[in-house]
């Protein structure tokens, strides 16, 4: 008994090894969690192994994997000897076949001694050349994995003991192995559908709001708050008909990027085979230009069908809304984006946290999403509006040039603040200091030396860091860190722009009216409807501007929640680093809250190690079929056709 229990006492230490807690660090499990010793009675095994029900290499259900070896199953796990290999094929209804053998050399067995332990024992030549377990008794092992798999839900590790023909199960565990994906099903794991290879997506517009890729949990939470808004836009009961909530969304996602399907952006405005003003409105928002592409208004008008009257004028009506909406949603914009940094609240726990998050902060997104959304459809009615009275019922590119007179004059929205403080801030600092110094320094000593030894320039700073602390590069990416969060990166881009002082100059603005520069020739009437158009089509776009600069606050608020979560985690033990968070979904983090599932943060340091090079490829802004990068070298995002189904698409 003595031995009993010093040898219990071992297996308790052993979970505090280096190995051990570095392990339980990594997989988010309990440093001191409880652990149970089995004492079992020693099997005298005549044949004893490991079998595994997913192939340990490929991963494959269809595969299962025995190894086994002549005495006690300690000379297979610690690979003492070479041991019989057999693969059983697993079909469809869990039916079991011998699928290939290798005989092993097996030199050496451990048996069970008659002093209480194990000795070492030779195996003959004779004894070698034969496969230690029939394929009756093989097939019989699959059978019994198979009823362990089912019971516990997950592939299974399971050590295995013959003594005669009778079968002792000894160990059964999840296959370590079993939560490894290949890089190609990290890559493609949340791809949107890819309907046909008519199929054309675009970066355009949305390259900007989302360069590069996009973190798995920005992917999930934006699949879901897009999906939200288009609902609301869309479920009113004259579109129930012809709505698709897996289609019609149009926000796609291939390799953590995000795309807009061109053909469910002709949904955006009433279908018709021929592309009407609506639709060149829409696309002169999203790309700048109106697309030479009636292939794909074709494509769309046979996809959907015309909307009803009825569902016309409810669209047409719910923008009419942001339009006599926008001026009062601007003041709460206004309102909201003067509120200062709430105060550190109180200690919360994990689940509170998380609670919060789910419950009030992405409903805060939500609606900001919403509202945007609004807005800028009341925006693309202005330009549109504006466009019909320029226009004689054809788009030209005279007709451009003076649509761009018209509005390139709106500099004072909240987003063309941004690039004007930035100059007034340079220029400001380029008065003070010494540039040529200031550049030579790092962004931390250069951001310490401004605060330390200026006046103006630390007070403009200040002043711009809590008027745009929530902005930065890439806004509504929640792993991205903002200027307000890391001001040494608006330093850096200060220090680049003090390289020339035009980079800083400010262009002013001049009173000159722009009616005046336009090519096309009007009644003094039509000029008179148009001014009036002109300054509903700026307001429209600041209305729009503050909503954006209003969600990019939500984003903002959110990614300090979800920062805030993911440092209690540490803490707690459930991840092993922050940035770990980032590259889980929204559901999956409460999942590891509620588990310390270890397979997800295996599948999440997966992805977290893909990232740099998913975020680094460049896409055209127009992609026909499959969007991949540039470099058609890089065969990772390459999706081969199996087979070809013809008809209406």
């Amino acid at each position: 008994m003595d031995e009993i229990y010093l040898a219990t006492v071992k297996c308790w230490a052993s979970q505090f090894s280096h190995r051990s807690i570095e392990y339980k660090r990594q997989n988010g499990q309990l440093l001191n969690g409880g652990m149970a010793v089995v004492v079992q009675q020693m099997v005298p095994a005549d044949v004893a192994g490991v079998l595994f029900t997913n192939h340990p290499v490929t991963g494959s259900r269809a595969s299962m994997l025995i190894s086994a070896n002549y005495g006690l199953g300690e000379s297979v796990v610690s690979g003492a000897s070479d041991p019989d290999t057999i693969i059983l094929k697993r079909n469809w209804d869990d039916t079991l076949s011998i699928a290939e053998k290798q005989i092993g050399k097996k030199n050496l067995k451990i048996i069970m001694s008659d002093k209480n332990g194990v000795t070492e024992q030779s195996v003959s030549p004779e004894e070698a050349s034969h496969c230690t377990v029939s394929d009756t008794m093989a097939i019989r092992l699959g059978q019994i994995a198979i009823y362990l798999e089912e019971s516990w839900g997950t592939a299974r590790d399971i050590e295995w003991a013959l003594q005669g023909n009778e079968i002792f199960l000894l160990q059964s565990r999840p296959v370590t192995t079993d939560a490894k994906f290949s890089e190609f099903d990290i890559i493609h794991e949340f791809d949107s559908a890819h309907f046909t290879d008519k199929e054309e997506y675009t970066i355009a517009n949305f390259g900007e709001v989302f360069p590069g890729a996009v973190t798995t949990l920005t992917g999930s939470v934006i699949t879901k708050l897009i999906g939200v808004t288009v609902d609301h836009l869309m479920l009113a009961k004259e579109f129930r008909h012809r709505y698709d909530p897996t289609t019609d969304v149009g926000l796609m996602l291939f390799s953590s990027k995000f795309f807009l399907n061109r053909i469910q952006e002709k949904f955006f405005s009433p279908l018709k085979r021929k592309k009407n003003e609506m639709s060149k409105a829409v696309e002169m928002g999203i790309y700048g230009r109106v697309l030479d592409d009636d292939h794909i208004q074709e494509i769309a008008f046979e996809r959907g069908d015309n909307l009803p009257f009825r569902a016309t004028l409810k669209s047409f009506m719910a923008t009419v809304k942001g339009l006599i909406l926008g001026k009062k949603w601007s003041e709460g914009f206004k309102q909201y984006l003067a509120i200062p940094e709430s105060e550190e609240k109180p200690a919360q726990t994990i689940k509170e946290l998380y609670e919060q998050i789910d419950t009030i902060s992405l409903a805060a997104y939500a609606a900001a999403t919403d509202k945007h959304a609004t807005t800028t459809m009341a925006s693309m009615l202005w330009n549109l509006l504006t466009m019909k009275m320029l226009s004689h019922n054809e788009m030209s590119k005279s007709l451009y040039a003076d649509f761009a007179i018209l509005t390139t004059n709106a500099t004072d929205t909240e987003s063309g603040s941004v690039p004007r403080n930035l100059k007034e801030l340079a220029a400001c600092i380029a008065k003070e200091v010494d540039t040529t110094k200031l550049r030579e320094m790092s962004e931390e000593a250069a951001l310490k030396w401004i605060r330390e030894n200026t006046v103006h320039s630390k007070t403009f700073l200040e002043q711009f860091l809590k008027r745009h602390d929530h902005r930065g590069y890439k806004e509504f990416e929640l792993y991205s860190y903002t200027w307000g969060s890391q001001p040494e990166k608006l330093i850096k881009l200060i220090q680049n722009m003090l390289q020339s002082p035009s980079c800083y100059a400010i262009k002013e603005q001049t009173d000159d009216d722009p009616l005046k520069k336009l090519q096309a020739s009007m009644s003094p009437l039509k000029k008179r409807i148009l001014s009036w158009l002109v300054v509903k089509a700026k307001m429209g776009v600041q209305q729009r501007e503050l909503g954006k600069s209003c969600l990019i606050k939500a984003v903002h608020i959110a990614r300090k929640e979800y920062r805030k979560l993911a440092r209690l985690m540490v803490s707690e033990g459930m991840l092993p680093e922050e940035d770990l968070l980032f590259f889980l979904t929204h559901a999956e983090i409460e999942q590891v809250i509620e588990t310390r599932s270890a397979k997800l943060l295996q599948r999440a340091k997966q992805r977290q190690k893909l990232y740099p090079m998913l975020d680094s490829f460049k896409y055209n802004e127009i992609s026909v079929g499959f969007p991949i990068p540039m470099d058609k070298a890089n065969e990772k995002l390459k999706v081969d056709r199996m087979s070809q189904i013809t008809g209406k698409y």
